[in-house]
């Protein structure tokens, strides 16, 4: 897979989540590497954030969700030449109060 574009991220947050993700953009300051784009953009509660990843797999693209009201966060990665989920890699973590 070439670069992971903004419209590409678009579409998967469309089809894992079901939401528009028009205000999806660059995250500055995280973009330094034009290999390893990064997005994010906040709908609701909810902080998404995309990006691609290099692990022993190869090149995976992370989908992570924090949720503003600070019960923990969810990482979900998926292949990047198909886009296929890898819920091997999937992390979730709560915090207490």
């Amino acid at each position: 897979m070439k670069r992971f574009s903004n419209t590409q991220a678009r579409a998967l947050i469309k089809r894992e989540l079901g939401i528009s993700a028009a205000a999806l953009e660059k995250t500055p300051g995280m973009n330094g590497n034009p290999h390893y784009p990064w997005y994010s953009m906040e709908s609701g509660k909810l902080f998404i954030e995309i990006y691609t990843s290099e692990y022993l797999d190869g090149k995976m693209i992370a989908l992570h969700l924090g949720f503003n009201d600070g019960l923990g966060d969810v990482s979900r990665y998926f292949y990047a030449d198909t886009l296929e989920e890898a819920p091997e890699y999937t992390e979730v973590r709560r915090w207490e109060d």
